[in-house]
């Protein structure tokens, strides 16, 4: 017998899983799984990539160089200019290049993806961003 972390209740061990986070018992069918292994957690305990919308435990994931967001490490992608290692939405492209790079690249501190105006409708993009100052 042990006890169960979610329930609180006593139940026979054989019935539950230890949490890949934690270490705590809980009864199996009560946990989480993680969507690439499928490994036991208590509720509560993954988190999710940025950009696959995967939930995952926290040890399966990266922070973007330039934001707080998290993601898988395959899905981030490296800038060609300055290596840092981000997430694929927070590139900017060159409209006359096409090179995509981090915003400080183009002289801004961060930028803002927008919908604007008729061309919201093509599911285009304009670039609200602060310049460095």
């Amino acid at each position: 017998m042990a006890t169960c972390q979610i329930t609180n209740q006593r139940a026979l061990k054989r019935l539950m899983e230890p949490s890949v986070v934690s270490g705590m018992l809980g009864l199996r069918h009560l946990m989480d799984r993680d969507q690439i292994d499928g490994s036991y957690v208590l509720p509560g305990e993954l988190q999710t990539c940025s950009v696959t919308k995967k939930r995952v435990t926290p040890n399966k994931l990266v922070k973007s160089d330039i934001s707080d967001r998290k993601a898988l490490h395959a899905a981030m992608v490296t800038c060609p200019e300055t290596k840092k290692r981000v997430c694929p939405d927070e590139l900017l492209e060159c409209q006359e290049t096409e090179i995509q790079a981090v915003p400080e690249c183009f002289g801004f501190r961060q930028a803002v993806k927008v919908k604007c105006g008729e061309e919201a409708a093509a599911a285009k993009w304009r670039i609200v961003a602060n310049a460095v100052g």
